[in-house]
């Protein structure tokens, strides 16, 4: 929740703008005040593996919970101009490679070749990026194939179709959001499916428009209801995503 709250507040641009709500603890505070304590707990939080759990003070890291912590490290860093320290970015590295099953190149929940799906694997390319890698990364490589790999299972897990694709014809669509975070993160534009060479956006899109409901809204999935559905639907479709700034010096 942290870390979402840091996407909407860097989103504001406004670093200035001052927070007016009486009886806050932050009430009088410049947006990039807020945003820097908000750092400062997702630094405070992370674990030693390098990865982020739920709560503070828990010895718990997993690869969902870490695909957001990341999002928020990138808002503040992008958008307010703040210092992500180096050390929490060598300790994402050694979560990475920690959490990417060596098996088959995809991401585990809590350890490396438990519950890999594409879900994960898109938040793993996406940290992956965030530490310098690219797409031709031996284990970047390795992630991507997975997703090839599992891009037609009729599932919501490992895959992203659905179950069937017959009598549910909707996606799973925290993985759509998390894998476009993870190709264009690493500005992949085409994936390889059995030969075939994949537009993967276009794909994906065409199966989000197609199964959005009469009142604009789309169906629940595996880890959200009908609002969680929407908003994950419609950040799939805006095909952005905070990009890491690498300093290269």
């Amino acid at each position: 929740e942290t870390s979402i709250a840091m996407m909407a507040i860097g989103a504001s641009q406004a670093p200035d703008k001052t927070v007016a709500a009486l009886g806050s603890p932050v009430d009088g505070w410049s947006f990039k005040k807020v945003e820097q304590y908000a750092l400062n707990y997702l630094i405070y939080t992370q674990q030693s593996n390098g990865g982020w759990g739920y709560h503070h003070g828990e010895m718990w890291s997993d690869n969902s919970n870490t695909g957001y912590a990341v999002l928020g490290l990138m808002y503040s860093q992008n958008k307010f101009g703040l210092t992500i320290p180096e050390n929490v970015t060598n300790g994402l590295n050694n979560w990475i490679d920690y959490i990417q099953c060596d098996e088959n190149g995809g991401s585990g929940y809590e350890s490396p070749c438990n519950w890999v799906n594409i879900l994960k694997t898109g938040n793993l390319l996406y940290e992956m990026a965030i530490v310098g890698d690219t797409s031709d990364s031996i284990r970047a490589m390795a992630a991507i194939s997975y997703i090839e790999n599992h891009w037609n299972d009729a599932n919501w897990d490992p895959g992203w179709m659905g179950p069937g694709w017959v009598e549910w014809q909707w996606p799973e669509f925290q993985t759509t959001y998390t894998m476009m975070k993870g190709f264009e993160s690493m500005d992949i534009k085409e994936i390889n499916v059995s030969g075939t060479n994949i537009d993967w956006y276009s794909v994906v899109s065409t199966a989000i428009v197609n199964s959005q409901n009469a009142d604009g809204s789309w169906n629940y999935t595996s880890w959200g209801d009908e609002l969680l559905s929407t908003e994950w639907a419609l950040l799939t479709l805006e095909k952005t995503v905070e990009k890491p700034v690498v300093d290269v010096s």
